[in-house]
C-alpha cells in the first residue's frame, strides 16, 4: 500500500536564514545611525500626505523584513521537529496558515505604526478586524482547523486507504488529496470521487488500513443462501475450503478467513463468507473470485443450489459424482452417455486425514477425482525432507498419467483433510477408449497441454512444439497400455 510522499514545508538554507537575521541587524543599525533608534516606524509619519522619503522606504523594508525572517525562522523550526521526532508531525499547511497570518499581522502593525502611532487604535483596529474576519470567514476557518486537526493528529495522509461505515454499509476508500478545506476521496469498486468537507469527514466512522501496526487489508464479506437441510456443517466446510484456496494468494489476500450460518428463513440457511484481501482491489471481483471457487467446489461435492423438496439430496450416487466432475478432469473429451457408463463400475471412497494416498515409484493404473476434501503432493528436497509443492482441491484430479499409460507414480500424495474420492481404475474407462480412437488423441493433447503449462518460463512457440512432442508421445503410450 504505497503512500504518496507528503508534501515537505518550503525554507531556505539554514546560511542562507542566519544571513536574512544578520541583514535585520544591519538594517537596524543604518536606522539607528539617521534617528538614534533601530525602529524605523518611530520617527516615520505616513498620515501627513507628503510623498515617501528615502528613510520611509527603509522603514517599510524593515517591516517586511522583519515579517520574512519571522517566517523563515518558524519553516526551519517546522523542518527540524519533523526531522528529529517520530510521533509528531506539524504539516505543511499549518505553517502556510500561520505565514499569512504572519505577513497579515505585520503588515496591519506596519500600517498602523506608520500612519497613527497609537497603541489604542491598533488593539481596537486588530480586535475588530479578527472579529469581523471570524465572522465573514467562519466557515471556511473551520474547514481549515479541521484540516489542521486532521494532518497534526496523523490521522491520514495521501495515498492512505479507509474503511468508512455509512448508513450501514462498509466501502474502501483511497485518500487522494487533502486540500485546505476538503479531502478528496476515491471509492475502490468504481473509481468514483467524492469531494468531502474536512469537518464533515471528521465526524465520519472509519479505520484508516494503511495505519495499521501490521500488513492488514480490507475485510470483506458476502452472505448466500441454500437449502441444505441437513447438511449445513457440509456446506461450511466446503466453503472454508473455497477461502482456504483463494487466500493462499498472498499478494491478493491475507491470513484471515471464515465461514459460518447465521441464520435459518424458511428452510433456507444463510452462511456468512468473510476474508481479507489487499484494499486496492475490487470488492466485487474478489467476491466473484471466492464464490466462483466455492460454486465449483459445491458442484464436485454433488451439492446442488437448486431447490429440491426444501432440501439438498443427500444420497448421492457415484453417477451423480461422476457427471458433476469429469469436466474438470482428464475425462472431459467423454460423451456424458460414456461418462454414464463409466460410472457404473468406479467406486466412491471416504479417506481420512493424514492417509498417504498414492507413493511415489508405485506403478497404479487408476486415477483420484476430488469430489470434497483437500490432497497434498509431496516431494523429497535436496536434504531428503518432504516439502509440499501443490495443493489440489474439489474438482481438480491426480494420477491421470498412470491410468492412462501405467506409468509409475511421479510423487507422493497425501490427504489433508477427510476427503471422498472418485476412484476410476484402467478397467473402468476401457471398454471406451478401444471403441474411440478420437477419446484417446483428445485425452493426449489435454495431458500434453497441462505439461506445457507447467513450464511458467517458455514463449508461446516453445510450448507450442512441447504440446506437439509430448502429444505423440503421450498418445504412443496410451495405445500401447490399452492396445498391447
Amino acid at each position: 500500500m504505497a503512500q504518496k510522499p507528503e508534501p515537505k514545508i518550503a525554507a531556505l538554507p539554514r546560511t542562507a536564514v542566519i544571513a536574512i537575521i544578520a541583514l535585520n541587524f544591519i538594517l537596524m543599525g543604518i536606522i539607528y545611525y539617521h534617528t538614534d533608534s533601530p525602529w524605523g516606524w518611530t520617527t516615520s509619519d505616513l498620515s501627513n500626505g507628503q510623498s515617501l522619503r528615502k528613510f520611509d522606504y527603509l522603514s517599510i523594508l524593515q517591516l517586511l523584513l522583519f515579517s520574512f525572517t519571522i517566517d523563515q525562522l518558524l519553516r526551519r523550526a517546522a523542518l527540524n521537529f519533523n526531522s528529529l521526532s517520530q510521533e509528531r508531525h506539524i504539516p505543511r499547511l499549518i505553517i502556510q496558515v500561520v505565514s499569512v497570518l504572519i505577513y497579515g499581522f505585520i503588515s496591519l502593525i506596519g500600517f498602523i505604526l506608520l500612519y497613527d502611532h497609537h497603541l489604542n487604535n491598533l488593539i481596537a483596529a486588530t480586535s475588530g478586524i479578527g472579529i469581523g474576519a471570524l465572522l465573514v470567514f467562519k466557515d471556511s476557518i473551520s474547514q481549515v482547523l479541521g484540516s489542521v486537526q486532521l494532518q497534526m493528529d496523523k490521522l491520514v495522509h495521501s495515498g492512505d486507504y479507509l474503511q468508512i461505515s455509512e448508513d450501514g454499509k462498509s466501502q474502501t476508500y483511497q485518500v487522494m488529496d487533502m486540500a485546505q478545506r476538503y479531502i478528496t476521496l476515491r471509492l475502490v469498486d468504481d473509481d468514483y470521487l467524492r469531494i468531502i468537507p474536512n469537518t464533515k469527514f471528521l465526524g465520519f466512522n472509519y479505520v484508516n488500513i494503511s495505519k495499521q501496526g501490521k500488513k492488514r487489508g480490507t475485510r470483506r464479506s458476502f452472505s448466500i443462501e441454500l437449502f441444505s437441510g441437513l447438511q449445513a456443517d457440509k456446506v461450511v466446510e466446503i466453503f472454508l475450503y473455497a477461502l482456504k484456496k483463494v487466500t493462499a494468494n498472498k499478494e491478493k489476500y491475507m491470513d484471515f478467513y471464515a465461514c459460518s450460518a447465521v441464520s435459518v428463513k424458511e428452510g433456507a440457511v444463510e452462511y456468512k463468507l468473510e476474508y481479507e484481501s489487499i484494499s486496492e482491489l475490487n470488492t466485487n471481483d474478489t467476491n466473484s473470485e471466492i464464490l466462483l471457487t466455492a460454486l465449483r467446489f459445491l458442484k464436485a461435492a454433488s451439492i446442488k443450489i437448486e431447490v429440491h423438496n426444501n432440501h439438498l439430496l443427500e444420497d448421492i450416487d457415484n453417477t451423480k459424482r461422476l457427471l458433476n466432475l469429469y469436466e474438470l478432469s482428464i475425462l472431459q473429451p467423454l460423451k456424458k452417455t460414456e461418462v454414464v457408463e463409466v460410472a457404473k463400475s468406479i467406486k466412491t471412497i471416504y479417506v481420512r486425514p493424514g492417509t498417504h494416498l498414492i507413493k511415489k515409484g508405485e506403478v497404479e493404473d487408476s486415477m483420484y477425482l476430488i469430489s470434497e476434501g483437500v490432497l497434498e503432493v509431496s516431494i523429497l528436497n535436496k536434504d531428503g525432507n518432504p516439502m509440499v509443492v501443490a495443493t489440489l482441491w474439489p474438482g481438480d484430479c491426480v494420477g491421470e498419467m498412470s491410468l492412462l499409460t501405467g506409468a509409475p507414480r511421479s510423487a507422493d500424495v497425501y490427504v489433508k483433510n477427510r476427503a471422498i474420492l472418485v476412484e476410476i481404475k484402467k478397467e473402468d474407462i476401457e471398454p471406451i477408449l478401444k471403441m474411440n480412437g478420437e477419446v484417446i488423441e483428445r485425452m493426449s493433447t489435454l495431458l500434453a497441454e497441462r505439461l506445457a503449462h507447467n513450464e511458467k518460463f517458455l514463449n508461446n512457440e516453445d510450448k507450442n512444439k512441447m504440446i506437439d512432442e509430448n502429444k505423440k508421445r503421450i498418445l504412443e503410450k496410451i495405445i500401447d497400455f490399452f492396445f498391447h
